[in-house]
């Protein structure tokens, strides 16, 4: 119970700052903002940038390395596969039926 009210309490807190930060925030107009904003080297530089074809050409580069590594794991999959059945088919062959190679089996009839 004690938590119950040290969590009610905390959030009720919590609630109220929320609110007088919503009541402050429209007090700040778009016209103060452009104000204090200046325009350096820096935003002219980013502004230049090609960044929607920048964008474009990293989505690019990214999707053929993700299809790259795709062929990677798919080829490592089919290979231990291929691996799997040689192992299998090596123990039918040695006459290795018995459940002892499971090791789910216990030994009990479980």
């Amino acid at each position: 119970m004690y938590d119950f009210l040290l969590q009610t309490i905390l959030f009720l807190s919590l609630g109220f700052i929320v609110y007088l930060i919503a009541r402050v925030v429209p007090r700040v107009s778009d016209a103060d903002i452009q104000s204090r904003r200046t325009h350096g080297k820096m935003d002219e530089i980013l502004r230049r940038l090609p960044l929607r074809e920048l964008d474009r050409e990293l989505h690019r580069v990214f999707e053929k390395i993700i299809r790259k590594i795709r062929v990677v794991v798919l080829r490592f999959d089919n290979t231990l596969n291929n691996y799997l059945t040689k192992l299998h088919k090596i123990n039918q062959k040695h006459g290795d039926n018995d459940e002892s190679g499971n090791i789910f089996h216990d030994g009990n009839g479980y």
